[in-house]
């Protein structure tokens, strides 16, 4: 399935872990980032495997990995995680002990906010209050 098209969003904690990243490897990022907008297809951005829900995992180089929630319906894409291998591993490890139904409605909702974030501000307050998940942004 091609993503060429997708919406992307950034979580609060993405952005975090960026920032303590080395600034290398924040260049690396961001140019991986760049080029997954352009074309999903140009970088190692693949399904995780054993995981609920649509989680997909961006290599970065040898060393580094992102995460992100994909959601098909909405055509959005929410990144949520991002730092080495070892730290991925654990990540992905405390994931699959959590709550998974939890953890990714919390993730969904995320995405939601991120998505009304992104809309002017409805003039109609009789406006149907889920009207962000019918825009592509």
């Amino acid at each position: 399935m091609s993503m060429k098209n997708y919406s992307s969003f950034l979580s609060k904690s993405f952005k975090k872990q960026m920032d303590q990243l080395p600034v290398r490897i924040q260049q690396e990022l961001q140019r991986h980032y760049e080029m997954w907008k352009e074309d999903p297809s140009r970088v190692d951005f693949k399904k995780l495997n054993g995981m609920r829900g649509n989680m997909y995992s961006a290599s970065i180089g040898f060393s580094w990995r992102a995460i992100a929630l994909v959601d098909h319906e909405r055509k959005a894409c929410l990144w949520v995680f991002a730092g080495s291998h070892e730290t991925y591993n654990n990540w992905i490890e405390k994931m699959r002990q959590t709550n998974e139904k939890y953890w990714i409605q919390e993730i969904e909702q995320r995405l939601e906010a991120s998505l009304r974030s992104r809309l002017p501000k409805a003039k109609n307050p009789d406006e149907d209050e889920n009207h962000a998940s019918r825009f592509k942004i």
